[in-house]
């Protein structure tokens, strides 16, 4: 074996993208002119994007499509930039919906000794093995995902609640770690002191209107990146890859004090 000695930064290597949020926040729209659909959830139908109709499809079929993608990649590439994955949490569904076919079950819990969750972990890692080789060929991988409340267990702390994946926990790990970036999805929402009734101060919910995409590192909300990016910036795919463009300039290291902001102009 001959060892060599390379550079690790690649500065334009496709990238890994997971977004999560709220129904409604703006996922799926958000890469309309750029990316192909792999359509799991019926969503696109108000936006005009190019999709893989994937709706009430089994399993099965995901590996098919991602076989044909990779046949065709020089010619895909040409008109789509992104594979979109909408979304994580429908996928999930027809993934343990094959385990229960293939073990002839109602429930993927009626598996003895856990056997069925592995199953689906399987299927899981060889999806993100597909997703891996398409990665390579030049597309940027972006999935979205719908977000739940999840307790965090942390001995150094009480017990909390993080906005999270909407996905079983284990898959939900698997996917952060194989991200690039992990942001979540939300309005820009804000608290506005009220007057003082019989000396309780009480808090209005309000909002600028604006969707944001939150990368920072913040204990209410699970998120990563693997640039220094700033920790929050507009929901528009213009003003993430300008911030992913800069970060690479500054270089793969870690953020420290930066509080900035990207809006698309």
């Amino acid at each position: 074996m001959e060892i060599k000695i390379e550079e690790s930064l690649q500065p334009q290597d496709p990238f890994r993208l997971t977004l999560f949020g709220d129904h409604g926040t703006g996922k799926s729209s958000l890469l309309e002119k750029h990316a192909l659909y792999y359509n799991y959830e019926d969503g696109l139908r108000f936006l005009k994007a190019k999709q893989i109709n994937l709706v009430g499809k089994p399993y099965e079929a995901t590996p098919e499509t991602s076989k044909y993608i990779y046949k065709n990649a020089k010619e895909l590439l040409k008109q789509h930039s992104c594979l979109c994955i909408d979304s994580l949490d429908f996928l999930e569904k027809a993934i343990i919906d094959s385990v229960c076919k293939e073990k002839n079950v109602d429930n993927i819990a009626d598996i003895k000794w856990g056997a069925g969750y592995q199953m689906a972990s399987n299927k899981w890692r060889d999806f993100l093995n597909s997703m891996e080789h398409l990665r390579q060929v030049g597309f940027n991988i972006v999935f979205i995902c719908h977000s739940q409340i999840v307790k965090i267990n942390n001995p150094n702390l009480e017990e909390y609640d993080m906005w999270n994946l909407k996905l079983q926990k284990n898959t939900a790990a698997y996917i952060a770690e194989w991200s690039d970036f992990l942001g979540m999805v939300c309005h820009d929402v804000f608290t506005v002191q009220q007057q003082k009734k019989f000396g309780e101060t009480k808090y209005k919910p309000g909002t600028s209107g604006r969707r944001v995409i939150k990368f920072g590192h913040n204990p209410s909300y699970a998120s990563k990146t693997r640039l220094p990016l700033p920790d929050e910036i507009d929901l528009s795919w213009e003003a993430f890859l300008s911030a992913v463009a800069e970060a690479r300039v500054e270089g793969n290291s870690a953020k420290t004090g930066k509080h900035k902001k990207v809006q698309n102009e």
